[in-house]
């Protein structure tokens, strides 16, 4: 019976000792978070039909404007943002995008660089554009995303509404086909994709491994007897 106990023992031991020391994983990245401000016109003719680029207000003129985090807040690896948070973003010319943009916007410790923009579609009462993001702050290390920009209005000044976050299953990639070992990389299309982390063993599943190797040990003990 003592050998039994300490045969037990040694068990409990192993299965602590497996438990442990199981590589931990980060939770996968992933979320979005959507934002509004204005905006009024640069180039053209002063219409958002004509415009080359976007001047944030409440501070036209000046390099960087500001916008407001729009309900429901963040999710995700975004979740601490909340509705009505304010952040900042620069003034940019899209057409053409001439260079990145660093720090394009910052918001709850987050900072955004615009890699590069796409015009989707632009006429006399509504624009849409889409872009590509490296995100840094609060955990995430130049990770890959994706911007949709949308406006509208009339005359000379305008609303705007986007949203930024990971698109496709989770993963890393920092939007130049590699993925600096985070778990993913970006396929050429805006899309990341990677492998989910490996899943550690459950604690019912070592624990039938415990349980399986002392049964082992009592009938060896038997058998010799």
């Amino acid at each position: 019976m003592r050998h039994l106990q300490k045969s037990l023992l040694c068990c409990s031991a192993l299965l602590a000792g497996l438990w442990f020391v199981q590589p931990a994983h980060a939770a996968p990245i992933g979320g979005s978070f959507s934002m509004s401000g204005g905006w009024i016109p640069i180039g053209g003719t002063g219409s958002i039909a004509t415009a080359t680029g976007m001047d944030f207000i409440p501070n036209p003129g000046v390099a960087t404007g500001q916008f407001s985090i729009t309900a429901p807040g963040g999710t995700g690896s975004f979740a601490s943002l909340s509705a009505g948070q304010l952040g900042t973003v620069k003034d940019f010319v899209f057409s053409p995008q001439a260079a990145p943009i660093d720090d394009f916007i910052s918001v709850g410790g987050y900072t955004m660089d615009l890699e590069s923009t796409h015009l989707v579609l632009q006429n006399s009462s509504f624009m849409l554009l889409d872009g590509d993001l490296e995100i840094s702050g609060n955990g995430l290390d130049d990770q890959h995303a994706v911007l949709l920009l949308a406006s509208t209005g009339m005359g000379t000044s305008f609303s705007w509404t986007a949203t930024a976050g990971f698109d496709g299953s989770p993963g890393t990639g920092n939007g130049n086909g590699d993925d600096n070992g985070n778990n993913g990389n970006d396929n050429g299309n805006g899309t990341v994709s990677g492998n989910p982390p490996t899943q550690v063993p459950e604690p019912m599943s070592l624990a039938m491994l415990g349980f399986g190797l002392v049964g082992y040990a009592v009938m060896r003990r038997r058998a010799a007897r």
